[in-house]
Protein backbone atom coordinates (compact mmCIF):
# COMPACT_ATOMS: atom_id res chain seq x y z
CA UNK A 1 0.00 0.00 0.00
CA UNK A 2 2.85 2.34 0.94
CA UNK A 3 4.59 1.56 -2.38
CA UNK A 4 1.39 2.35 -4.30
CA UNK A 5 1.00 5.70 -2.51
CA UNK A 6 4.62 6.55 -3.32
CA UNK A 7 4.01 5.83 -7.03
CA UNK A 8 0.93 8.06 -7.08
CA UNK A 9 2.87 10.89 -5.44
CA UNK A 10 5.70 10.53 -7.98
CA UNK A 11 3.23 10.66 -10.89
CA UNK A 12 1.58 13.76 -9.46
CA UNK A 13 4.94 15.47 -8.87
CA UNK A 14 6.05 14.67 -12.43
CA UNK A 15 2.82 16.06 -13.88
CA UNK A 16 3.17 19.22 -11.80
CA UNK A 17 6.77 19.67 -12.94
CA UNK A 18 5.80 19.36 -16.62
CA UNK A 19 2.93 21.81 -16.16
CA UNK A 20 5.14 24.39 -14.45
CA UNK A 21 7.83 24.03 -17.11
CA UNK A 22 5.23 24.70 -19.83
CA UNK A 23 3.99 27.83 -18.07
CA UNK A 24 7.47 29.22 -17.53
CA UNK A 25 8.87 28.40 -20.97
CA UNK A 26 9.29 31.44 -23.23
CA UNK A 27 6.59 31.60 -25.91
CA UNK A 28 7.81 31.05 -29.45
CA UNK A 29 4.69 32.65 -30.92
CA UNK A 30 4.77 36.33 -31.78
CA UNK A 31 1.90 38.66 -31.08
CA UNK A 32 -0.32 39.57 -34.02
CA UNK A 33 1.20 43.05 -34.05
CA UNK A 34 4.78 41.71 -34.19
CA UNK A 35 3.91 39.30 -36.99
CA UNK A 36 2.45 42.05 -39.16
CA UNK A 37 5.02 44.79 -38.59
CA UNK A 38 6.82 45.27 -41.90
CA UNK A 39 9.99 47.26 -42.45
CA UNK A 40 9.57 50.24 -44.76
CA UNK A 41 12.46 49.08 -46.95
CA UNK A 42 10.92 45.68 -47.76
CA UNK A 43 11.15 44.72 -51.43
CA UNK A 44 8.02 45.44 -53.46
CA UNK A 45 7.13 44.39 -56.98
CA UNK A 46 7.41 47.23 -59.53
CA UNK A 47 4.10 49.07 -59.99
CA UNK A 48 2.03 47.96 -62.95
CA UNK A 49 0.88 50.31 -65.69
CA UNK A 50 -2.63 51.78 -65.31
CA UNK A 51 -5.40 49.93 -67.10
CA UNK A 52 -6.34 52.96 -69.27
CA UNK A 53 -4.23 55.57 -71.01
CA UNK A 54 -5.65 59.03 -70.34
CA UNK A 55 -4.65 62.67 -70.74
CA UNK A 56 -2.13 64.00 -68.22
CA UNK A 57 -4.68 66.60 -67.10
CA UNK A 58 -7.10 63.91 -65.94
CA UNK A 59 -4.30 61.95 -64.28
CA UNK A 60 -3.27 65.12 -62.43
CA UNK A 61 -6.85 65.55 -61.20
CA UNK A 62 -6.91 61.97 -59.87
CA UNK A 63 -3.63 62.81 -58.11
CA UNK A 64 -5.27 65.81 -56.42
CA UNK A 65 -8.07 63.55 -55.16
CA UNK A 66 -5.47 61.11 -53.85
CA UNK A 67 -3.53 63.86 -52.03
CA UNK A 68 -6.72 64.94 -50.28
CA UNK A 69 -7.35 61.27 -49.41
CA UNK A 70 -3.89 61.11 -47.78
CA UNK A 71 -4.73 64.17 -45.68
CA UNK A 72 -7.91 62.43 -44.57
CA UNK A 73 -6.02 59.25 -43.74
CA UNK A 74 -3.46 61.21 -41.72
CA UNK A 75 -6.27 62.90 -39.78
CA UNK A 76 -7.67 59.45 -38.93
CA UNK A 77 -4.22 58.38 -37.70
CA UNK A 78 -4.28 61.36 -35.32
CA UNK A 79 -7.89 60.73 -34.33
CA UNK A 80 -8.83 64.32 -35.25
CA UNK A 81 -12.48 64.32 -36.34
CA UNK A 82 -12.48 68.02 -37.31
CA UNK A 83 -9.48 67.49 -39.60
CA UNK A 84 -11.07 64.32 -41.01
CA UNK A 85 -14.19 66.24 -42.03
CA UNK A 86 -12.17 69.13 -43.48
CA UNK A 87 -10.07 66.69 -45.53
CA UNK A 88 -13.22 64.88 -46.65
CA UNK A 89 -14.70 68.16 -47.87
CA UNK A 90 -11.47 68.95 -49.74
CA UNK A 91 -11.52 65.50 -51.32
CA UNK A 92 -15.14 66.06 -52.43
CA UNK A 93 -14.13 69.37 -54.03
CA UNK A 94 -11.20 67.75 -55.88
CA UNK A 95 -13.49 64.95 -57.05
CA UNK A 96 -16.04 67.46 -58.38
CA UNK A 97 -13.30 69.17 -60.44
CA UNK A 98 -12.31 66.06 -62.38
CA UNK A 99 -12.98 66.45 -66.08
CA UNK A 100 -13.87 62.99 -67.34
CA UNK A 101 -15.44 64.06 -70.63
CA UNK A 102 -12.50 62.64 -72.59
CA UNK A 103 -13.07 59.14 -71.21
CA UNK A 104 -14.81 56.70 -73.54
CA UNK A 105 -16.34 53.23 -73.31
CA UNK A 106 -15.18 51.01 -70.45
CA UNK A 107 -12.95 53.76 -69.02
CA UNK A 108 -15.94 56.10 -68.73
CA UNK A 109 -18.10 53.41 -67.11
CA UNK A 110 -15.39 52.50 -64.63
CA UNK A 111 -14.77 56.11 -63.63
CA UNK A 112 -18.49 56.68 -63.12
CA UNK A 113 -18.60 53.65 -60.79
CA UNK A 114 -15.50 54.63 -58.77
CA UNK A 115 -16.34 58.34 -58.54
CA UNK A 116 -19.89 57.57 -57.41
CA UNK A 117 -18.46 55.22 -54.79
CA UNK A 118 -16.05 57.91 -53.57
CA UNK A 119 -18.83 60.49 -53.43
CA UNK A 120 -21.08 58.12 -51.49
CA UNK A 121 -18.46 57.37 -48.81
CA UNK A 122 -17.46 61.04 -48.56
CA UNK A 123 -21.10 61.97 -48.01
CA UNK A 124 -21.36 59.39 -45.22
CA UNK A 125 -18.09 60.61 -43.76
CA UNK A 126 -19.42 64.18 -43.58
CA UNK A 127 -22.27 62.90 -41.41
CA UNK A 128 -20.15 60.60 -39.20
CA UNK A 129 -20.71 61.45 -35.50
CA UNK A 130 -17.32 60.34 -34.17
CA UNK A 131 -13.84 59.14 -35.09
CA UNK A 132 -14.79 55.46 -34.76
CA UNK A 133 -17.59 55.85 -37.32
CA UNK A 134 -15.20 57.71 -39.63
CA UNK A 135 -12.64 54.91 -39.41
CA UNK A 136 -15.32 52.37 -40.29
CA UNK A 137 -15.89 54.20 -43.60
CA UNK A 138 -12.23 54.22 -44.63
CA UNK A 139 -12.27 50.72 -46.13
CA UNK A 140 -14.99 51.59 -48.68
CA UNK A 141 -13.37 54.92 -49.51
CA UNK A 142 -10.02 53.19 -49.97
CA UNK A 143 -11.44 50.53 -52.27
CA UNK A 144 -12.77 53.14 -54.69
CA UNK A 145 -9.59 55.24 -54.52
CA UNK A 146 -7.43 52.15 -55.10
CA UNK A 147 -9.52 51.09 -58.10
CA UNK A 148 -9.32 54.62 -59.54
CA UNK A 149 -5.53 54.66 -59.31
CA UNK A 150 -5.20 51.14 -60.76
CA UNK A 151 -7.40 52.18 -63.68
CA UNK A 152 -6.03 55.65 -64.45
CA UNK A 153 -2.73 56.09 -62.60
CA UNK A 154 -1.17 59.04 -60.80
CA UNK A 155 0.88 61.97 -62.00
CA UNK A 156 4.42 62.03 -60.58
CA UNK A 157 3.71 60.44 -57.19
CA UNK A 158 3.51 56.92 -55.75
CA UNK A 159 0.78 55.37 -53.62
CA UNK A 160 1.28 52.46 -51.24
CA UNK A 161 -1.52 50.00 -50.60
CA UNK A 162 -1.24 48.99 -46.94
CA UNK A 163 -3.00 46.46 -44.78
CA UNK A 164 -3.83 45.93 -41.11
CA UNK A 165 -4.89 42.35 -40.26
CA UNK A 166 -6.45 43.41 -36.94
CA UNK A 167 -8.92 46.00 -38.27
CA UNK A 168 -12.64 45.21 -38.15
CA UNK A 169 -12.32 42.52 -35.46
CA UNK A 170 -9.42 40.77 -37.23
CA UNK A 171 -11.13 40.68 -40.63
CA UNK A 172 -8.50 43.12 -41.86
CA UNK A 173 -8.62 46.53 -43.51
CA UNK A 174 -6.71 48.38 -46.24
CA UNK A 175 -5.68 52.00 -46.71
CA UNK A 176 -3.50 54.02 -49.09
CA UNK A 177 -0.50 56.16 -48.20
CA UNK A 178 2.06 58.32 -49.98
CA UNK A 179 4.89 56.61 -48.07
CA UNK A 180 5.92 53.08 -47.10
CA UNK A 181 6.14 53.91 -43.41
CA UNK A 182 3.17 52.37 -41.60
CA UNK A 183 0.90 54.80 -39.79
CA UNK A 184 -2.26 52.85 -39.01
CA UNK A 185 -5.46 54.92 -39.49
CA UNK A 186 -7.73 52.24 -37.99
CA UNK A 187 -6.10 52.28 -34.54
CA UNK A 188 -3.97 55.44 -34.44
CA UNK A 189 -1.61 55.60 -31.44
CA UNK A 190 -3.02 52.34 -30.03
CA UNK A 191 -1.27 50.33 -32.79
CA UNK A 192 0.45 52.96 -34.89
CA UNK A 193 2.90 50.67 -36.73
CA UNK A 194 0.72 47.57 -37.09
CA UNK A 195 0.43 46.68 -40.75
CA UNK A 196 2.39 46.02 -43.91
CA UNK A 197 2.76 47.34 -47.45
CA UNK A 198 1.06 45.16 -50.03
CA UNK A 199 1.54 47.04 -53.31
CA UNK A 200 3.04 50.13 -54.87
CA UNK A 201 0.94 52.12 -57.36
CA UNK A 202 1.87 54.89 -59.79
Amino acid sequence: MKKQNTSIVLVLLTALFVFLQGCNAPSKEKTAEEVHMTASDEELAPPSEPRYQTEEKFKAQITDVFKAYVELKDALVKGDLTAVKASGLKMSEMLARTDHQQLKGAAHLDWNMYSEGLADYLSRLAAAPDISSSRNLLQGLTENMYNSIKAFGLNGVSAYYEYCPMAFNNRGGYWLSDEKKIRNPYFGDAMLECGDVREQLK
